[in-house]
């Protein structure tokens, strides 16, 4: 560049030294190219591409990160001799993905007509082999919903509790025949009452999960997650603990109920 009046503006199909940088992802060249001569940033070869289409299509990210702070219009930059793509455009298909597979991978998907445009290739398949579907699959969104289903295996785990009564039924013939052994017992009465509470904090916790499904919000999200994971907390730390209370009845076992509540 200081022996030669203007090294940047040759090359073999138009190209110039800044879409060579751009390609091969040369970081701190294309910063002394762009000293040099700001003009070639805007440059395009016989293909109508400039160097931030060349920095999209080899994933030259440092470079195309020295070019948008040079000048961010280049963004927006359209190649005219090819159907007018911009940077953006070339990124998509370099990764073999369609409109549909980037729309499919943000949290805003619900609602979305491009589902229903005519050109829309719905099994279309990327680089990866995914079709827009299986990006679907794959997001955060739709983990928060497997999150929510084992939420709500556990509700009904706590629910499910409430019919296995510890201890015995009565069998004998009477008023109280096949009502519980430990019916009269304090602790088997908090036991039944502390059931009744998780299963309240199991089904909040549920509904909490789903609506944490369709937030957004990365604050608002977090908020509820955690308000759930305390309410699943404290129903399965009730359930355990008054259960190991009510069935270890024997006196000599007390240490051990201790030792137990103390641990959960």
């Amino acid at each position: 560049m200081e022996n030669c009046p203007s090294p940047v503006y040759t090359g073999p199909e138009g190209r110039t030294a800044l879409h060579a940088v751009a390609s091969y992802n040369w970081k701190g060249i294309s910063e002394k190219l762009l000293k040099k001569h700001p003009t070639i940033i805007t440059k395009v070869d016989d293909r109508g591409w400039s160097a931030i289409h060349y920095a999209a299509l080899y994933g030259s990210n440092e470079v195309a990160d020295e070019l948008l702070k040079a000048d961010k219009s280049i963004a927006y930059m359209v190649a005219e001799k090819d159907n007018n793509k911009t940077a953006l455009h070339i990124a998509t298909y370099a990764e073999g993905n369609t409109p549909l597979h980037v729309y499919a991978a943000t949290p805003n998907f619900h609602g979305c007509d491009l589902v229903n445009h005519p050109q829309a290739e719905k099994n279309a398949v990327n680089k990866k082999n995914m079709t827009p579907l299986d990006v679907i699959m794959c997001s955060d969104v739709y983990s928060a919903r497997k999150d929510a289903l084992i939420e709500e295996l556990k509700a009904k785990v706590a629910f499910a509790a409430g019919f296995t009564i510890p201890g015995e039924h009565g069998g004998n013939d009477g008023p109280k025949e096949g009502l519980a052994v430990l019916s009269r017992k304090a602790a088997f009465k908090a036991f039944i009452i502390t059931d009744a509470l998780a299963m309240v904090c199991s089904v909040s916790a549920v509904c909490l999960y789903f609506k944490g499904a369709i937030l957004t919000n990365k604050l608002r999200l977090r908020g509820v997650y955690m308000a759930a994971e305390v309410l699943v907390s404290l129903a399965m730390e009730a359930m355990l603990q008054l259960s190991v209370f009510v069935l270890l009845r024997d006196e000599k076992f007390i240490w051990l109920k201790f030792v137990i509540c103390r641990v959960f």
